[in-house]
């Protein structure tokens, strides 16, 4: 066979492995929240000592009167890939020795930023309900 081809073979097989193995995130689709065991009737005392001092307590208003809203805000940041861009790859064909392109992603390191917000309501000095919201923020690097 002809070294020429030998050579552009090896290449080929060499950057198909590459592109076969790629790069991989595991990230968790949960926000690392602090653990805490919220239950209705949980004195504040306690859940103070284990989430701190909220963020903001907002007094409920046209409701009935001595409730509050706790809310705490938690955030992680996390590097992840993510394909932005593509571009075109010459490699010639083996069999039919035709080159050919082929378009591939171009991965580009950003930061997900994933926030979530615990609301505690709050009266007679114990926590009555709760809820949770999550979001990811991707924030992009400028070059």
């Amino acid at each position: 066979m002809n070294p020429v081809i030998n050579f552009l073979l090896a290449v080929f097989v060499v950057l198909g492995c590459t592109v076969f193995t790629g790069c991989k995130t595991t990230s968790s689709s949960e926000v690392a929240e602090p653990t805490v065991n919220l239950e209705v009737g949980l004195p504040i005392e306690e859940l103070v000592a284990q989430l701190g001092e909220p963020a903001l307590v907002k007094p409920m208003e046209n409701e009935r009167e001595g409730f509050e809203v706790w809310v705490y805000q938690f955030e992680t940041t996390d590097l992840e890939m993510l394909p932005t861009t593509t571009v075109s790859r010459p490699y010639i064909n083996p069999i039919t020795g035709e080159m050919l392109y082929e378009e591939e992603p171009v991965y580009e390191a950003v930061d997900k930023v994933k926030s979530a917000t615990l609301e505690v309501l709050v009266s007679r000095e114990m926590v009555v309900a709760w809820k949770t919201s999550q979001d990811v923020d991707y924030e992009f690097s400028k070059n």
